[in-house]
């Protein structure tokens, strides 16, 4: 049997070893291209003029989460920040926190932020999520209203996910409506991409559909969506809320929003009962006879409204 030299034995192991590392670098290795930088290096921009900002408001965002996760305090790392002369400021109502159990609706943690921005004078946007927030992880959705988390590679719609969207719908009316008079808000942020993953280690997509519900901001206020398609099980042209219409409606002086395919006209018509075989159907208050002869069926909109509320 051959014998080694001296030494050799225990020079083997480290070879072997830098040949695995080096097989397991040349894929990356392949994948890389060394060139020549186009432009040279230089410390010119520390002599380029900054331009006056003009019109544009600058300003920071305040993360909570990421304040607590490098052990300061967060009202202190907050008052310290509102001295620094900018204009605008970016709040997160991150859902999980202001929810942490069912029926519980905290707004303590951003209501003191809110009263500290407005008392330096500050503007406000409010990033109202409620999926996704600004700051990682980005999305910071309750436990118990995401009993099964979202498939990897899925996208999320109304018709697949109609619960999630309910909570989130509801989520954001009761903070649009508790801070809507505050004057020194002056945009909500839906932070909701319909087109980029939902955070570095999710794959799961929010469609359009899920978020135009969200942003259904009509005349300065968010407004619930009915769709008609959905209680009156028909076939839309589509189920995205982009690609159809928002028509306002009110009953009992609340307004809510029903999506619908298209405006076909407006006329006047007298309403007719529907007789009493037809006169219990849900959703229909009556019919009437249109220009041409044919019978257009009138929506009953409080009983529309009232049970989409429910």
């Amino acid at each position: 049997m051959p014998r080694l030299a001296r030494g050799q034995g225990r020079r083997l192991p480290e070879a072997v070893l830098s040949a695995c590392a080096l097989g397991a670098l040349f894929p990356l290795l392949a994948e890389m291209r060394v060139v020549r930088a186009r432009r040279s290096l230089t410390d010119r921009w520390q002599r380029v003029a900054v331009e006056a900002r003009g019109t544009t408001l600058l300003g920071i965002s305040f993360r909570t989460p990421q304040v607590e996760a490098l052990g300061l305090d967060a009202q202190a790392s907050l008052r310290a920040l509102l001295a620094y002369p900018f204009q605008l400021i970016r709040l997160g109502a991150y859902w999980q926190r202001i929810e942490p159990e069912p029926g519980v609706f905290d707004t303590r943690a951003l209501d003191w932020q809110i009263d500290a921005a407005e008392q330096a004078g500050k503007q406000i946007i409010v990033c109202l999520g409620p999926v996704k927030t600004f700051g990682y992880p980005e999305t910071f959705v309750p436990a118990h209203q995401l009993r099964v988390p979202l498939r990897e590679g899925a996208l999320a719609t109304p018709a697949t996910h109609g619960a999630l969207l309910k909570a989130a719908t509801a989520q954001l009316r009761r903070l649009v409506e508790r801070y809507r008079n505050r004057g020194s808000i002056i945009a909500w942020q839906v932070e909701q991409e319909a087109v980029d993953p939902l955070g570095v280690e999710h794959s799961w997509r929010l469609s359009r559909g899920f978020v135009g519900e969200e942003v259904a901001l009509v005349r300065g206020r968010l407004l619930p969506v009915v769709r008609l398609y959905q209680r009156f099980e028909v076939k839309p042209r589509s189920e995205e809320i982009c690609d159809g219409l928002l028509v306002v409606a009110e009953s009992k002086g609340k307004q809510f929003c029903l999506l619908v395919d298209e405006l076909l006209g407006k006329q006047e018509v007298v309403i007719k009962s529907l007789g009493e075989t037809l006169r219990n159907i849900k959703g229909i208050a009556g019919c009437a006879i249109l220009g041409d002869g044919r019978v257009g069926l009138i929506l009953d909109l409080p009983g529309i409204f009232r049970e989409n509320q429910q």
